[in-house]
């Protein structure tokens, strides 16, 4: 979950990933990476063995960055999985899109 689609200069983009685990705890792996406006993939979080808590039903809070004028300013992707860790079965994904512009 983005908290903005379109963000200017000086703001923040903040993810929180939407954990909906209503059965026993699990073990999953997550990865969440972003597409910026060049073609290059940066790897923003990967979490391997990660004990998703059993209930747990909102979000959390995975990741923050202020754009500044080092950032490139256009079109990002931002795609989130949950994978099966023995298998890498793909259990959620979820993308999502942004644009930073000037303010």
């Amino acid at each position: 979950i983005l908290n903005d689609t379109v963000l200017t200069l000086g703001e923040t983009l903040t993810i929180d990933a939407q954990m909906n685990n209503p059965g026993i705890a699990r073990t999953v792996d997550i990865l969440i990476s972003m597409k910026k406006p060049n073609g290059k993939n940066v790897r923003l979080l990967k979490l391997d063995d990660y004990l998703l808590p059993g209930g747990i039903t909102g979000p959390i809070r995975v990741f923050e960055h202020l754009f500044t004028t080092d950032d490139l300013r256009g079109k990002y992707k931002v795609t989130g999985k949950l994978l099966e860790p023995d298998t890498h079965e793909e259990l959620a994904k979820d993308i999502e899109r942004f644009k930073v512009t000037r303010p």
